[in-house]
């Protein structure tokens, strides 16, 4: 009886360590969708955006589906901002280099 009771302790705590696991990878999740729309809005050279819209794919697909929909969404919406800002970069670079300036 006493062992029986030990392991139901001990699958207790183990499910508990899971459930704080998993709220822990939730809250990182829900900051990564924060962080990635925070820095959509930023300035920034095409040379660098390129490599964290590339980190931020490999970060999606890796958490599609263990994480919850509204912050699989938010990081999608926010990946595509920042996949549109640096389009736009890469065409004014394009167009600067067609077209330059007397001071270029």
């Amino acid at each position: 009886m006493s062992i029986q009771r030990d392991n139901h302790s001990s699958i207790t705590e183990v499910l508990e360590i899971i459930d704080a696991c998993n709220e822990k990878i939730e809250e990182a999740t829900e900051e990564i969708g924060r962080l990635t729309e925070q820095y959509s809005k930023l300035p920034l050279s095409g040379s660098f955006s390129g490599q964290l819209v590339k980190l931020f794919e490999t970060h999606l697909k890796s958490i599609r589906n263990k994480s919850g929909q509204e912050s699989v969404k938010r990081i999608e919406e926010s990946l595509d901002r920042l996949k549109n800002k640096l389009s736009l970069l890469e065409e004014a670079a394009r167009n600067k280099v067609r077209h330059p300036t007397i001071g270029n």
